[in-house]
């Protein structure tokens, strides 16, 4: 064989090892996504099942705060709702622009009073979600 041969076939040998590592690579992300997802829908389960339609904000905030947990109010998902209740699962890595962010479940609740715009004690749970949360973008 030539010498030109020589490199060429060490040139494509390189680049079927860089594909496959990166393949490799890619698997490996795939499916440590897959575990976190399923860790994620297994806690809203648990919080769904711990928080059913109609418990109040008063005593979904005296569970959590019984067991260390720190919530953090955000804005209604929709007109007729109030504030959610977030509780933080996970960091993630944020898109491209923004920082990192946070995989939360959000309890959201519906207003003991039509038209209510802030939160009340009585307030009653309608479901929990899965809520990413991304700060700091452009």
């Amino acid at each position: 064989m030539t010498r030109s041969r020589w490199i060429l076939a060490l040139v494509l040998v390189f680049a079927c090892a860089v594909v496959g590592g990166w393949r490799i690579h890619v698997r490996h992300n795939q499916r440590d996504a897959l575990q976190r997802e399923l860790h994620y829908a297994d806690l809203l389960r648990t919080y769904a099942a711990e928080f059913p339609p109609g418990t109040t904000r008063q005593q979904v905030q005296d569970s959590l705060r019984k067991r260390g947990m720190k919530t953090q109010s955000f804005p209604a998902f929709s007109g007729d709702a109030s504030q959610a209740e977030l509780v933080n699962i996970d960091q993630i890595p944020g898109p491209m622009g923004c920082g990192p962010g946070s995989e939360n479940i959000a309890i959201r609740f519906s207003p003991a009073i039509i038209g209510q715009r802030y939160n009340s004690p009585s307030d009653a749970v309608t479901r929990p979600d899965l809520f990413k949360l991304f700060l700091d973008c452009m």
